[in-house]
């Protein structure tokens, strides 16, 4: 990692810019920008070259000392203007790619293949895996015979899309970067934070296929919040909290997507995502990144602090004169933060530069809300945040070294000053010292992988230690990278807390991929129904079903009561579809009759019956209504043998209204694609049986809806006995 801004960055999108944008870049003190190559205005005639335009804009970044992540996309017109992966395109463009290689060899860019080649719109027709990693591999030999020394990253794909990603690393992707780029885009109800897990997952992908000895990080190479999606203040505190989550999380690139609104129309996302307005007016989130670039200039990241909830971030960073500063905020109610005693805060702004008031005697107390707020510290500092900033001086070896001696007795050897404060502080009475020191632990240990048998020993010993429940998660999913099986019995009896589930979840899948692959089935399926019951991560389940599938041909059959045992309601009652009008009361909202619905302007629409055979139980409307404009409706019934009081977790593309027996019991109108169990809705089943009917209201494409039972403490309640359709 470089020192706070060198990978902070914003997408642009010009070449040549304006006055003002070299004057609110140059202010902003960001670190870097991300643009496109444009084969088709590089190479305007076949087999002749204009680099004109990409001079003129390295020339002006180099003056103000930024960094350039330079995207190589799109077709060109002289070739047919599609992805060129075969034949005459894919010549051309190996010579156009070489001959910019070559023109900008030894100037430090940042090579990115393609943008989003997993959206029709920038791979048309379709995307393609196979198309874009034969690309892939003519064009990155031909960029590193010009300039050995380039960095390449890719393949920048819309979200964290595990399906594209794996598919290309089992072509040999990973030989190819030396970067995995995602743009870890999602709705405006999901802040920065949630990528966290999907980082964890994406590791652990990228482990199972990274040629050996080979280290590659997560680059954050697009992401950002609308103006149409979020308020500005919004935006404008998403946006620290988003470079910070992801310098937290070891990424060392962050472009926010985008600089400088694209449009004037209020409505329209594209035209909002900036950070300063269409005619240059400052957005809360520009003044958030001033804020950020200054009062974190020059530091380097020294990870997160185990102080307060899972809720709370506290991240630490080792500034040039061995002080230390602090970035705080949390996802939940605001509240006072008791930092402890033996912090000299000698300055301390909000995320838009504000003072804030700290009381620091006896003991450091302040108010985090869901604005990042920075703390600049002076020495001496107390031994909890010392060893966190001492641990990021380490090389590899010496981290490995140190931790291959924890592992072996339970202590280290003396010889550096992180040796003789670490030792002492994992035994310490200090809660928040022994917390900070095994954190430290766990962290190397994400960094510096052991054998499997060192990597068990130490993670007992940190269980032990009664670790922060987000130490608690990160090692479990180190676990399900580096000794998967070996640490099972150790993991299963790990207690299911809050802020847990989805750790084990993955950590259970992973288990379930070996066995499958092993041919142990029942085993297989035993661990896949614990991940079931504990995420929302589709792809590793769904892989683990490929694999089950190849080995028992009868395994399709047992997916519906797979996703029962895990909470998912797989049969239902459908009609429509309606007109789209959000606020208005079909039919199937006054009754329930099996024959048909309708009625004045309507045609009649027959209820039919619907098994779903999928693992997260989602229902398709799409596939059965087409993917348009419309409504539709879904019902079940539930018989319980008491009242109970339980949850319902809700996913939905797009907005989605339930009612429970007859009444309205939650609504959530937006646009959005479904992830499994969004939605959380507290509900009291009556004695017997309850009618639940969900309102699904589709903007365009993808339709669909997923629901979830789950008991009050949000534990999936297995409903094979419960639904009465």
């Amino acid at each position: 990692m470089k020192p706070v801004p060198a990978g902070l960055g914003v997408n642009i999108h010009f070449y040549t810019g304006t006055k003002q944008d070299w004057e609110m870049l140059r202010a902003a003190r960001v670190g870097m920008v991300r643009m496109d190559v444009s084969w088709a205005r590089g190479e305007p005639k076949r087999g002749q070259y204009d680099f004109s335009d990409y001079d003129t804009l390295l020339s002006r970044l180099e003056q103000l000392g930024l960094g350039l992540l330079f995207i190589l996309d799109y077709g060109n017109l002289n070739y047919g203007n599609l992805p060129p992966t075969t034949g005459t395109a894919l010549e051309a463009s190996v010579r156009f790619v070489s001959a910019l290689a070559k023109h900008f060899s030894g100037r430090h860019i940042i090579w990115e293949l393609w943008n989003e080649p997993n959206l029709p719109g920038f791979w048309p027709p379709k995307p393609d895996v196979d198309a874009y990693v034969r690309w892939c591999k003519a064009v990155v030999p031909a960029i590193r015979a010009q300039d050995p020394q380039a960095c390449i990253v890719g393949p920048a794909t819309s979200r964290v899309d595990l399906e594209f990603l794996e598919a290309c690393f089992k072509r040999g992707y990973l030989e190819l970067v030396d970067g995995v780029s995602v743009h870890p885009y999602r709705g405006a109800d999901r802040g920065p934070e949630t990528v966290l897990p999907e980082y964890e997952d994406l590791r652990t992908v990228i482990d199972q296929y990274a040629p050996p000895g080979k280290n590659i990080p997560i680059v954050s190479g697009e992401w950002g919040y609308s103006t149409t999606w979020v308020s500005r203040d919004v935006q404008g505190k998403y946006l620290p909290r988003q470079w910070l989550v992801n310098l937290s999380a070891g990424v060392p690139i962050s472009i926010w997507y985008d600089w400088h609104d694209d449009g004037q129309d209020p409505k329209n996302p594209e035209h909002n995502f900036g950070t300063v307005t269409w005619d240059y007016k400052p957005k809360p989130a520009y003044v958030a990144v001033r804020t950020l670039t200054r009062e974190l200039a020059r530091t380097l990241p020294a990870g997160r602090l185990p102080v307060g909830s899972g809720k709370d971030f506290v991240l630490a960073f080792r500034a040039p004169d061995s002080t230390a500063r602090l970035a705080l905020w949390t996802t939940g109610s605001p509240h006072i933060l008791d930092l402890g005693p033996g912090l000299r805060v000698t300055r301390a702004v909000d995320h838009l530069g504000r003072p804030v008031e700290v009381q620091s005697r006896p003991t450091a107390r302040l108010q985090v809300t869901d604005a990042p707020l920075y703390l600049s510290l002076a020495s001496p500092l107390p031994n909890w945040l010392r060893l966190p900033l001492l641990s990021s001086t380490l090389t590899r070896e010496q981290a490995r070294e140190l931790l291959q001696q924890l592992a072996a007795n339970g202590r280290t050897n003396p010889a550096g000053s992180l040796s003789r404060t670490l030792t002492p502080a994992l035994h310490s009475d200090d809660n928040r010292l022994r917390r900070a020191a095994w954190s430290v632990v766990v962290e190397l240990l994400g960094q510096v992988p052991l054998s499997e048998k060192a990597t068990v020993r130490l993670a007992k010993q940190a269980f032990q230690a009664n670790l922060a429940t987000t130490d608690k998660a990160r090692l479990v999913y180190i676990l399900s990278r580096r000794a998967p099986l070996r640490a099972k019995p150790l993991v299963q009896s790990l207690p299911n807390e809050p802020g847990l589930q989805r750790a084990k979840a993955s950590f259970s899948f992973q288990v379930a991929y070996l066995l499958a692959e092993a041919g142990k089935t029942h085993q297989a399926e035993i661990a896949l129904l614990d991940g079931l019951r504990g995420s929302r991560e589709r792809h590793f389940a769904e892989r683990v079903a490929r694999i089950l599938s190849a080995h028992d041909s009868t395994f399709g059959t047992k997916t519906s009561q797979l996703a029962n045992r895990a909470g998912f309601i797989t049969n239902w009652w459908v009609a429509g579809p309606f007109p789209k009008a959000t606020d208005r009361r079909f039919f199937p909202e006054q009754g329930f009759d099996t024959t048909e619905v309708g009625g004045k302007g309507f045609e009649k629409t027959s209820w039919r019956r619907v098994r779903v055979s999928n693992l997260w139980g989602v229902l398709d409307f799409g596939e059965i209504y087409g993917k348009k404009p419309g409504v539709a409706y879904a019902r079940t019934e539930l018989s319980l043998p008491e009242e109970e009081t339980c949850v319902l977790k809700v996913g939905s593309n797009d907005g989605v209204v339930l009612f429970l027996n007859g009444v309205k019991i939650y609504e959530k109108l937006v646009a959005r694609g479904l992830t499994v169990d969004q939605d959380v809705v507290p509900v009291t089943f009556r004695k017997g049986s309850n009618a639940l009917l969900a309102k699904v209201v589709n903007e365009g494409a993808n339709w669909q809806l997923c629901v979830r039972v789950c008991d009050a403490n949000g534990e999936p309640i297995d409903v094979s006995e419960l639904v009465r359709n």
